[in-house]
Formats: C-alpha cells, structure tokens, sequence
C-alpha cells in the first residue's frame, strides 16, 4: 500500500478547471509547492495528533484554503482519516478533526523510513558540510595559486 505516494504527485484531475488548458497549466506549475505543503501538513498530524484544517494552517502559518485544499486531497489518498471528532474553529462552526491512518493502514515500508528519517537528515547534513568544506578548501587553494602567478603587466618586456 503506497498511502504517500500522492504527496508528490499533481493535483487530481477531477479538480474543477483541472481539464482546461489554463487549469492544467496552473496545476503542474503548483505541483512542487503543493507535494512540499502536503509533507508539512502530513508532519504536523504525525507530530502533534489529531487536528482541524484551521488548526494546521494556524500552526504552518498560511491560509485556511491552501491547507485545506491540501488536506483534501490526502484524505482522498487514504494517507489521513477523519478522527471521529469534531471542533469550534474561529467562526464558531464545527470542523472536522484528522489525523494520519493509523500504523496499521499504512505502508511499513514508511513507517521505517518515518523511523529513520531524523538520522537520515543529520547524516545527509553531515555529508554536505563536509563537501562545503571541501569545496571551500579547492577554492581556498586555486585564489592562492592564482596570487601568487605573475600579473600582466609584471610580464612586459621594455
């Protein structure tokens, strides 16, 4: 079961405007951002449990729309479930609680890398320190081998 496969796929085509040229357009422009939100939105649920479309935009710090919409297609997906639960939000009006599928819906295969993730990302970042530095050190040596050539002008016979 691949339950966050859609996390970086477009926008569903059953979206209204979707099958129009100008729809398909603004969907594929948006799909990098979409993906992106839809991990962070993911992430807030796995972390912090159960919450509001409202609840995650407050936290994310962006609009309602934009995360609801989001949290729609995810829904849809399979990868996050209404918890049986309702709340106040802002308006006073009762929203819909969600929270991710529980571990037994989803792919063992990403609950070892959701596992491994934190480790994942500290070697990642390791590695790329280690390659800034080495870079750093070429460019170090090549600007001293190029101030310590002749110049130009020192190169003119009289």
């Amino acid at each position: 079961m691949e339950l966050l496969k859609g996390l970086a796929s477009i926008s569903d085509p059953d979206m209204p405007g979707y099958n129009t040229p100008t729809g398909e357009a603004a969907a594929k422009s948006i799909v990098d951002a979409a993906a992106s939100l839809r991990g962070r939105i993911y992430w807030q649920l796995l972390h912090n449990g159960a919450m509001t479309s409202q609840e995650v935009a407050r936290r994310l710090m962006l609009p309602h729309n934009g995360v609801w919409q989001r949290m729609s297609e995810l829904q849809r997906k399979g990868v996050i479930q209404y918890a049986g639960e309702n709340r106040k939000n802002t308006s006073g009006r009762y929203a819909k609680v969600w929270e991710v599928r529980t571990e037994e819906g989803l792919d063992p295969e990403l609950i070892e890398k959701s596992k491994h993730s934190k480790e994942a990302m500290r070697n990642e970042i390791a590695r790329l320190k280690a390659e800034i530095m080495r870079l750093k050190a070429e460019l170090m040596m090549t600007l001293s081998s190029l101030s310590s050539r002749p110049s130009s002008d020192s190169l003119k016979i009289p």
